[in-house]
């Protein structure tokens, strides 16, 4: 009698320590992000922002002009990054 057995397992992980090259930003995006935040925290308007940086040279990241809601979006995200990332449980938290 010849009979086969097979064994079959099914693991799901959920962690925040596993390494995803999607949630960096490149050095440029990085760049963006500091500049239109702080130019935001001295006062400066989306609007105004965005006629700086297009004076300035520089481009989205997609290589077009900025406009008012390019730079709500990058600031708006760029917190949202900040925040994720400090609360970050380290390895220790998961025994």
């Amino acid at each position: 009698m010849n009979e086969e057995f097979f064994l079959n397992i099914n693991i799901l992980t959920k962690s925040q320590l596993l390494y995803s090259p999607y949630g960096r930003y490149t050095p440029y995006q990085e760049k963006l992000y500091r500049l239109c935040n702080s130019l935001h925290k001295e006062g400066l308007g989306y609007r105004k922002i965005s006629h700086y940086l297009n004076e300035n040279g520089y481009k989205t990241p997609y290589g077009k002009e900025f406009k008012n809601n390019h730079v709500f979006s990058i600031i708006k995200k760029g917190k949202i990054r900040e925040d994720r990332i400090k609360n970050l449980k380290s390895h220790k938290d998961y025994g």
